[in-house]
């Protein structure tokens, strides 16, 4: 029986990277990686993660932001074709997971209208970065850097209650951590079909949190102020594993990530 082929797109962060491959070894895949050259949009490492029914390509670009990809991709370009003619896969859904970071508003919202199904490829972002699952407080935040005013910060919480980093505790408490997000989400949007989740989201990023980037006396400069906290990257979860068939699927995948699953908890 022919398996179900999934392709997830993420960005060259490290934290992305081992928490996506935490989150499947967690379930039963197994991993070959490889690196391949698309003629069309660049450079892309590439890991093939499997179980006996499930395949799920795991593409890391080598760009780290949402506006690369804007100018990598326009609304001409197949993201199914390009990956489909150098892997030989037909996909039945596509994701790309990148954090809102600096982009600006119009970037992220060329970015969602251009992928903004499962089917020809659907962006889930985390406001202001994946660490999100790790902050249990929440404050709004201000500055220049996202690392200087974010992460540094909660990765000092992490190394002070636990002596561990943000990304090593999220990846020992994912399935939790998912919940928590998920039900934030339906609470925050009233939406029971998670599919409509990730636009909700951009929308509210675009509404509430303040990104510029500008050029001033020759040096690019960027500001935030971010009062919007949460990601969405539980949808990919529960896509392939089929959760997600029926439109009214909260329930069913609430159930899914409350199940205890051997997930250690500090």
């Amino acid at each position: 029986m022919a398996k179900n082929k999934y392709l997830l797109i993420v960005e060259s962060e490290q934290a992305e990277q081992q928490l996506i491959a935490t989150v499947l070894y967690k379930y039963g895949f197994t991993c070959l990686k490889t690196s391949i050259n698309f003629n069309d949009i660049g450079s892309f490492e590439v890991a093939d993660f499997a179980n006996n029914d499930i395949d799920v390509i795991v593409a890391t670009s080598k760009q780290s932001r949402i506006h690369d990809i804007v100018v990598k991709f326009d609304s001409t370009m197949d993201i199914d074709r390009i990956f489909n003619s150098e892997l030989g896969e037909l996909f039945k859904g596509i994701f790309l997971i990148f954090d809102v970071d600096h982009n600006d508003y119009e970037d992220l919202e060329k970015c969602m209208n251009f992928f903004n199904n499962e089917s020809s490829g659907l962006l889930l972002v985390s406001s202001p970065c994946i660490e999100v699952l790790g902050d249990p407080i929440h404050n709004p935040i201000e500055g220049e850097s996202i690392t200087e005013a974010y992460k540094k910060p909660l990765n000092n919480l992490w190394k002070s209650k636990l002596n561990i980093s943000a990304i090593e505790y999220i990846k020992a408490n994912f399935e939790s951590l998912f919940k928590k997000y998920l039900i934030q989400n339906y609470s925050d949007f009233k939406e029971k079909n998670i599919m409509n989740h990730p636009k909700l989201i951009v929308d509210k990023v675009n509404k509430m949190n303040i990104r510029n980037n500008y050029k001033s006396l020759g040096k690019y400069h960027t500001e935030f102020k971010f009062r919007y906290f949460t990601t969405c990257i539980y949808v990919f979860v529960a896509f392939i594993f089929g959760l997600t068939i029926e439109e009214n699927n909260y329930n069913k995948v609430l159930e899914f990530f409350t199940k205890d699953k051997d997930n250690p908890v500090f």
